[in-house]
C-alpha cells in the first residue's frame, strides 16, 4: 500500500498508480520528465546560492580592507 506521500507526483497532479515511480531529493515524481524538471531546479537553485555566497564573501573582504587601521603608521605589512 502506497503512503499517502506516494500518491500523486510533487511536481504535477498526476497519481502515481501507473507503476514506476521516480524518486529525487526525497520527492516522488510520476515521470522521468519530471524528475529532469526537478533535477533542473535544484541545479540552478544550487548555482544562485553558489553565486550569491562568493559575492557575499567579494562584498565582506572589501568591507574589511576598507575598515582595516593601524595605530602604528610604521607597521610593515609582508
Amino acid at each position: 500500500m502506497y503512503n499517502e506521500f506516494l500518491q500523486a507526483c510533487f511536481l504535477c497532479p498526476e497519481p502515481l498508480d501507473r507503476g514506476d515511480i521516480y524518486m529525487y531529493s526525497d520527492k516522488p515524481l510520476g515521470t522521468i520528465r519530471c524528475r529532469k524538471k526537478q533535477v533542473h531546479s535544484n541545479e540552478a537553485k544550487d548555482l544562485e546560492m553558489k553565486q550569491l555566497s562568493s559575492s557575499s564573501r567579494r562584498e565582506l573582504r572589501k568591507y574589511d580592507n576598507k575598515n582595516q587601521s593601524f595605530p602604528n603608521k610604521n607597521v610593515k605589512m609582508e
